[in-house]
């Protein structure tokens, strides 16, 4: 069985040599917060390791505007 964690966000294995950090409260919020404007069902809880990459692009407010945008006109990213 691999016992390795991955990365709520991105599925990628932690340890993979990309930077990442353990997820506090407040860090859950925000990652909460940011997947409702997704409309994506992410799960994160304290203590969770993610990818700081994956985070910090899944909370982006640009990212999450044009994704928006998109939605809209029916348009793919």
């Amino acid at each position: 069985m691999d016992t390795r964690l991955s990365c709520p966000l991105c599925h990628e294995p932690i340890g993979d040599e990309r930077p990442f950090s353990k997820l506090s409260e407040k860090g859950c919020q925000g990652i909460r917060l940011a997947s409702k404007h997704h409309a994506t069902n992410v799960t994160v809880s304290p203590g969770d390791m993610v990818h700081i990459s994956s985070e910090n692009t899944l909370q982006d407010l640009a990212l999450i505007r044009v994704w928006k945008i998109n939605l809209r006109n029916n348009c793919d990213l």
